[in-house]
């Protein structure tokens, strides 16, 4: 689950996601799971997307996880042309000592809705973080500390609308 606060303080946008795992194995295939996600919108955007594919986790070497999703999103619109799209999403983290790696990144392609068209799109954001849970003698989990990087083209759909920034991050691991 990851709930966030947009710009607009009455904005809230959330995700949800269930991946029960389909066939599990010890080779470079390591389990192929159903992939279902809600992102969830308060506020102005108000809106449901409902996103439902398949999954793989990749044996890559180094990485705790490293996984390839494809999506059908099935977006909340009203009307005929309801303006269901794909998207292809790849997670990854890596660690080494109290350094991590990871990120994701998602593309999608355009789509006809009853509110216009949108534009084919990506959001690639990796992070690198350290652990200083060790320097604080915190035994609860991880407190990183670390950057964020954002690149997403046509953000929302929106034809020339691209956030690219650095954000500043800390992170508990409860």
């Amino acid at each position: 689950m990851f709930v966030d606060r947009l710009s607009n303080p009455d904005d809230t946008y959330g995700e949800f996601s269930i991946n029960p795992t389909l066939y599990k194995d010890d080779s470079l295939l390591k389990s192929v799971f159903l992939a279902t996600q809600v992102e969830f919108s308060s506020g102005d955007s108000n809106f449901n997307n409902y996103l439902m594919g398949l999954g793989v986790s990749l044996a890559v070497p180094g990485a705790n996880y490293f996984n390839i999703i494809y999506y059908r999103r099935f977006q909340e619109d009203l009307g005929i042309d309801r303006g269901d799209n794909n998207q292809l999403t790849v997670t990854w983290q890596f660690d080494k000592g109290n350094f991590r790696f990871d990120g994701f990144l998602d593309i999608v392609d355009s789509a006809d809705t009853a509110f216009g068209d949108t534009e084919a799109g990506f959001n690639f954001t990796p992070q690198i973080k350290y652990n200083i849970a060790p320097m604080l003698d915190l035994k609860t989990g991880r407190l990183d500390v670390g950057i964020e990087y954002v690149y997403w083209k046509n953000k929302f759909g929106v034809d020339g609308e691209t956030e690219n920034n650095p954000n500043l991050l800390v992170k508990w691991h409860f």
